[in-house]
């Protein structure tokens, strides 16, 4: 066998014979294989520059999104405590109380659920009476450990802010669906006052974002019908 380092083609042609001469000569073709070529310092430093380029641009945007979702969460939360008491009321046949504390430094606000004894939205029914006794702390939510970036700043009319967890102040969801407020005499509930700028007998939260963006601000409004909606003002 004899070998001719013939190159042609990006190939290398061996050419194998006999030592009989009557025999034909075969041709067999010995690809090469490319040289693999990497990247260079330059460009790699210059891929390197565009991410970092299109990270910058885009922690705006991952923020904004970040205290979006944080603030939806609250509401999601606030709510949920509005409807629990709604769906409870009629459910149980029983008055519903939900009392919201404003923020006041260093807590951020506070959603406590009473249920009733009874069906009235009234003192007696939220007070241990004749041997009746409402149910406290069905739920308890307090922004300043579960909602921390959030803070409850204000509520509208300031007839229906509690003092304190005795108050009997607060949200009344009666088993009708229609929500008043607490009534200090022996009757059954007052509507809620009206308010400014929205229609009578309705309730509102302010929730606010805290931090950079605290202008970020939502409106959870309960309506005297009880099926509460989020505004932004």
């Amino acid at each position: 066998m004899r070998i001719a380092d013939i190159i042609s083609g990006g190939s290398i042609w061996l050419m194998e014979g006999s030592v009989t001469p009557q025999l034909r000569t075969k041709r067999i073709r010995w690809p090469i294989r490319p040289v693999q070529r990497g990247f260079s310092l330059v460009e790699a430093m210059a891929v390197l520059a565009i991410i970092v380029m299109l990270g910058a641009i885009s922690i705006p945007s991952i923020r904004s999104g970040m205290s979006h979702l944080k603030l939806a969460r609250a509401l999601d939360s606030f709510v949920n405590q509005i409807e629990f008491a709604r769906s409870q009321a009629a459910s149980r046949n029983r008055a519903y109380r939900v009392q919201v504390f404003e923020a006041e430094d260093p807590k951020l606000g506070r959603i406590i659920v009473t249920e009733g004894w009874g069906t009235l939205c009234n003192v007696t029914n939220f007070t241990v009476t004749g041997g009746f006794k409402p149910v406290e702390f069905v739920r308890d939510v307090d922004f300043t450990t579960e909602h921390p970036w959030v803070k409850i700043s204000a509520v509208e009319p300031t007839g229906i802010i509690p003092q304190s967890e005795s108050d009997y102040r607060g949200l009344c969801f009666k088993p009708d669906g229609r929500v008043m407020q607490i009534s200090s005499a022996l009757l059954g509930g007052t509507p809620l006052d009206p308010t400014p700028g929205y229609g009578a007998g309705e309730a509102l939260f302010h929730l606010n974002l805290l931090g950079p963006q605290s202008n970020m601000e939502r409106v959870v409004v309960v309506p005297y019908n009880g099926i509460p909606r989020v505004e932004q003002p």
